[in-house]
């Protein structure tokens, strides 16, 4: 298979609202979950979050437990997973968390017109991998992952990314973590698909007042996109 393991990490309210509308992060996830996200974390080679990701959350996808950490490094992992996003536009601010200097190898992939600008803009700060396409097609950037040694992927969002591997038929497994709120906002950002996708429930658990859902994804219609 030349492509990675994916995963799509997704935590949504009740209204399935992955955030709303204001300038401030929606918080979704309680203590226990983001401890479970941190060990699941701890698993996978690298983790991707859109561009639009990095401008309004400011994640720094590192692992926050050093028992974690030392696990990896145990296994000849790094400390902390790889770091990827991609963009379209460019828009990225190399002051963000997700550039800063922690030791990870952090990729930004982008449309192939706006690769040297990055280079230049990001020389010391990530490795600039520019794809063919005004938007880069999603098994370009997979398959270099797979040839870097990426064989288990993360991803985290936003909602255009989420659709965007969804609709690719590339993906493997969904976690989504449910919280007891209503956004009410019909216009909010939401876990949206662009074709009809029937999944397999694997697994259910509560952790505190959050329900996670652990799913996996058929196998023929997702081997037949990538292929494309």
């Amino acid at each position: 298979m030349n492509r990675p393991y994916i995963l799509i990490k997704v935590a949504v309210s009740l209204d399935g609202c992955i955030d709303d509308r204001s300038d401030r992060r929606l918080i979704l996830s309680n203590l226990e979950d983001q401890e479970a996200v941190d060990a699941l974390k701890s698993t996978f080679d690298a983790i991707l979050v859109g561009a639009e990701t990095i401008r309004k959350d400011n994640p720094s996808l590192l692992i926050k437990s050093e028992l974690h950490q030392s696990e990896r490094l145990k296994k000849g992992m790094s400390q902390h997973p790889c770091k990827v996003t991609l963009t379209c536009s460019g828009d990225l601010d190399p002051m963000s968390r997700f550039f800063q200097d922690d030791g990870t190898k952090k990729w930004i992939y982008c449309p192939q017109f706006l690769e040297k600008s990055l280079q230049k803009k990001f020389s010391y700060l990530a490795q600039v991998v520019g794809l063919p396409g005004d938007i880069p097609r999603l098994v370009d950037l997979i398959s270099d992952l797979k040839n870097r040694g990426i064989s288990r992927l993360m991803v985290e969002g936003g909602a255009w990314i989420q659709r965007l591997f969804l609709q690719s038929g590339c993906v493997d497994a969904m976690r989504i973590a449910i919280a007891p709120i209503f956004v009410g906002d019909r216009d909010a950002p939401r876990l949206a698909s662009s074709r009809i996708i029937r999944m397999k429930l694997k697994q259910m658990e509560n952790l505190g007042d959050r329900v996670i859902l652990h799913y996996e994804l058929p196998v023929e219609p997702r081997s037949r996109l990538c292929e494309e």
